[in-house]
């Protein structure tokens, strides 16, 4: 996963080894669909302004 500085976060990364039924996997795979579905959002918008 990308921080918000665009770096690679190992700590992130580091996550995604973890089962996704903990809690701190839950919670990342929450925040990335979270992610990935405001940036679609902030798309769609632009184009169709």
């Amino acid at each position: 996963m990308r921080g918000a500085s665009g770096a690679w976060d190992e700590s992130d990364c580091l996550t995604f080894g973890e089962p996704l039924g903990s809690d701190r996997g839950k919670s990342v795979a929450v925040s990335g669909a979270v992610a990935i579905v405001g940036w679609l959002w902030q798309r769609r918008i632009f184009e169709t302004v």
